[in-house]
């Protein structure tokens, strides 16, 4: 949906993170041939790739047949430096979209978090699974199974390198509920910025989390596919093996502790999608 990137546009603090990653139609129709060499020529070259190879294979012989096939591909032109995101300013947005092909009237929330893997990142992503993962989730049991607010809701964490945001979307089933349906979200934000939450309820988050975390690993790309997100972040990949104890270390006054800091109003970030 349109709104969606629109949504991006005033979640994400600069360009470089809150344009598509495909771009728009009409920028695609923009490139040159030169534009598209040089793109090529400066990222899908070795120097800036990692090879995973996982099971079980000879150590001596994968490295021959990597050197064999990727190693005479020279080295790439020296890609310009990343420009580090801009602080976002701290005061709350509200907007309305008009999208006449959406299926029906629905809203965007979002709030910007910490930066992935910095101390926040890990009670932030407990108070995620405590609020949205899952059908005993506080917001699936309200909004969906108690009050039945929204039609659907979903949402979680994004993280885009070097930022991140919590994003929640729900469909409704008509404008007048967009608001009726916010409130009750910001009820249930509110309480965790002013209640502890309990040993249980962390405990499950924490145990639906291991989960997830462990589905990683299940299969051989799945393996593959997190040494290489492991590699091109923050985390060293001899640090890997201790992240999960970061997650499960969290306790209720780090939660309350993120919560008031990050899911404030001056942080907030609305877009209420329109179809007529």
């Amino acid at each position: 949906l349109e709104s969606s990137w629109a949504f991006d546009q005033l979640i994400y603090p600069d360009f470089a993170h809150s344009h598509p990653v495909l771009g728009k139609e009409e920028d695609i129709q923009r490139l040159s041939l030169e534009d598209v060499n040089y793109f090529y020529q400066t990222y899908y070259v070795p120097d800036n790739a990692v090879l995973c190879v996982v099971g079980s294979f000879n150590l001596a012989r994968t490295k021959e047949l990597v050197e064999k096939y990727f190693g005479s591909i020279p080295s790439g032109k020296e890609a310009l430096p990343a420009v580090p995101p801009q602080p976002s300013e701290r005061k709350e947005i509200v907007q309305s979209f008009r999208e006449l092909l959406a299926p029906s009237p629905a809203f965007h929330l979002g709030y910007r978090m910490g930066a992935p893997f910095s101390a926040d990142f890990y009670p932030l992503t407990i108070l995620d699974y405590i609020l949205l993962k899952g059908k005993s989730s506080r917001l699936y049991r309200r909004i969906i199974r108690r009050e039945n607010l929204s039609l659907s809701l979903s949402g979680g964490i994004e993280k885009r390198k070097d930022v991140a945001a919590l994003k929640i979307f729900a469909l409704t089933n008509n404008e007048a509920m967009i608001d009726v349906c916010q409130k009750a979200i910001f009820s249930e934000i509110q309480k965790l910025r002013t209640s502890f939450v309990s040993d249980d309820e962390l405990q499950k988050a924490k145990n639906l989390l291991k989960r997830d975390y462990l589905r990683r690993f299940s299969t051989a790309m799945d393996k593959a596919m997190f040494l290489a997100e492991t590699y091109f972040s923050p985390i060293s990949l001899e640090n890997a093996a201790g992240e999960m104890d970061k997650y499960l270390k969290v306790t209720p006054s780090e939660v309350i502790g993120v919560a008031s800091r990050y899911l404030g109003p001056e942080n907030s970030v609305s877009l209420n999608v329109k179809t007529r």
